[in-house]
C-alpha cells in the first residue's frame, strides 16, 4: 500500500524511497539494520510502515515475501509443457496483439515485487531493445506526468494476489490517460490481478506453497518477454 507523500515528512519520504528501491534487502534487515543505513530513527520508519496501511513491521515484511513463498516445486515435465503452450495458437495469436500494442506506447513500465522484481528490470532491458523506452519500477509516483498518455504497465506476479502488486494496479487502474492500458503476467488467471488488468497472460502452471522458492518458476514469465521482444522486432 502506498501513502499520500503530501502528508509525509522529509524523512518518511526518505524512508519510503529506502523501502521501494531496496525492497529485496528489506527481507533480510531488522528495523535497526534500516534506521542505520538511512539514518532515520526506528520510530520514524514504523510511523510510516502505519502509514502504509501495516500493523507492524513484521507484516510489511511478510507482504514483500509473499511472492516468493510461491514454491515451484514443479518437475521439468511441467515446466517444458508449460513453455510449449507458448506456441500454441491462442498464446501466439495474444502475444502477437498485445506486442502490436506495445509497440505504439510512449512508454512501458515493467513491476514487479518481490521475486518478480528482477524479472521486472530484465523484462526492462529486453524491451528496450526493441527502441522502446522501457524501464522497471516498483514506485507509481515516480510515474512524471508527461509520461502517462499511450503508458503501458506490465505486472508480473506468480500468485497475482501480492498486496504490493496489487495496490499498484489499484493506482494505475484508476489514474489511467488516452490510450493507456495495464497487462497482467501470472499463474493465476482467477487472481485479482488478472481483474484489475486490461489484459492478462496466464500461463499454465500450478501454484504451490511451500517455504522454499525456487527461481525456475520464472522461467515461463521470462520467455514470454522474449516472446513479446521478439515480436516487436517484427513489427518494426
Amino acid at each position: 500500500m502506498h501513502p499520500d507523500l503530501s502528508k509525509l515528512t522529509n524523512k518518511e519520504r526518505e524512508a519510503y524511497q529506502f523501502l521501494n528501491t531496496h525492497q529485496q534487502l528489506i527481507s533480510y534487515m531488522s528495523l535497526r539494520d534500516i534506521a542505520k543505513q538511512t539514518h532515520i530513527s526506528t520510530a520514524t520508519i514504523l510511523r510510516l510502515i502505519t502509514k502504509m496501511g501495516y500493523k507492524s513491521f513484521q507484516e510489511y515484511k511478510f507482504s514483500l515475501k509473499q511472492d516468493e513463498s510461491v514454491d515451484l516445486s514443479y518437475d521439468l515435465t511441467e515446466i517444458i509443457k508449460a513453455l510449449k503452450h507458448l506456441e500454441d495458437d491462442y498464446y501466439e495469436e495474444k502475444l502477437y496483439e498485445i506486442a502490436g500494442l506495445l509497440k505504439e506506447t510512449n512508454a512501458v513500465i515493467f513491476h514487479g515485487i518481490g521475486g518478480s522484481a528482477p524479472i521486472a528490470a530484465y523484462g526492462a532491458r529486453k524491451l528496450a531493445e526493441t527502441g522502446l523506452f522501457s524501464f522497471s519500477s516498483s514506485d507509481p509516483f515516480f510515474i512524471n506526468a508527461s509520461m502517462l498518455k499511450q503508458r503501458a504497465d506490465i505486472f508480473l506476479s506468480i500468485s497475482g494476489n501480492t498486496k504490493e502488486i496489487l495496490d499498484l494496479a489499484t493506482l494505475v487502474s484508476k489514474d489511467k490517460e488516452n490510450g493507456s492500458f495495464s497487462i497482467a503476467i501470472t499463474a493465476n488467471l482467477s487472481s485479482e490481478l488478472a481483474k484489475l488488468c486490461d489484459w492478462t497472460i496466464a500461463y499454465p502452471l500450478t501454484i504451490k506453497r511451500d517455504q522454499q522458492f525456487i527461481s525456475t518458476s520464472q522461467l515461463v514469465t521470462v520467455a514470454i518477454i522474449e516472446k513479446l521482444t521478439y515480436l516487436i522486432k517484427t513489427l518494426s
